[in-house]
C-alpha cells in the first residue's frame, strides 16, 4: 500500500525531493526485489519517475551501488 501511494505522489514533480530526502531510495530498492508483484512494480514505476528527476540522479546512483 505505501509503494503504491508513493507510486501516485511521484507523478507530482514538487513530491520527488521529499521522497529522495526522507530516505526512500532504499526501501524502494528493497521493494524492487520483493516476491510481492504489486509492490514490485509500483516501486520500479516510482524509481523510473526518480531517475528522470535530475536532483534525484545522484542519490539512485549512490543507493543502487550499495545494494
Amino acid at each position: 500500500l505505501a509503494t503504491r501511494s508513493l507510486r501516485h505522489l511521484s507523478s507530482r514533480a514538487e513530491a520527488l525531493p521529499t521522497i529522495v530526502s526522507t530516505g526512500g531510495i532504499v526501501p524502494l530498492v528493497t521493494t524492487a526485489n520483493s516476491d510481492d508483484e504489486d509492490a514490485r512494480r509500483d516501486s520500479a514505476l516510482v524509481l523510473a519517475s526518480l531517475r528522470q528527476a535530475p536532483m534525484a540522479m545522484r542519490s539512485l546512483h549512490l543507493v543502487v551501488w550499495k545494494c
